[in-house]
């Protein structure tokens, strides 16, 4: 991992369900993020959105502890 701490809990509802977790790393919060995006925009409408966020930043950027650069594109 990059050396990032995440704590937190999220709690999300929708028609026909919900999810409550709690994220102990930045990959758990990915994994939550990416299942609330898909529910409230659907697999292709998660995807664009993502891709157009990553869009921003450096496609070579190697994390917080290894890479010493700003992470966006500037």
């Amino acid at each position: 991992m990059a050396g990032v701490t995440v704590r937190g809990g999220v709690e999300a509802k929708w028609l026909d369900g919900g999810l409550k977790g709690a994220a102990g790393s930045s990959e758990e919060l990915a994994r939550i993020a990416v299942q609330v995006l898909v529910e409230d925009l659907g697999t292709e409408g998660a995807r664009v959105l993502l891709r157009d966020e990553l869009a921003a930043y450096l496609p070579d950027y190697q994390g917080a502890v290894i890479d010493k650069r700003s992470a966006r594109k500037e």
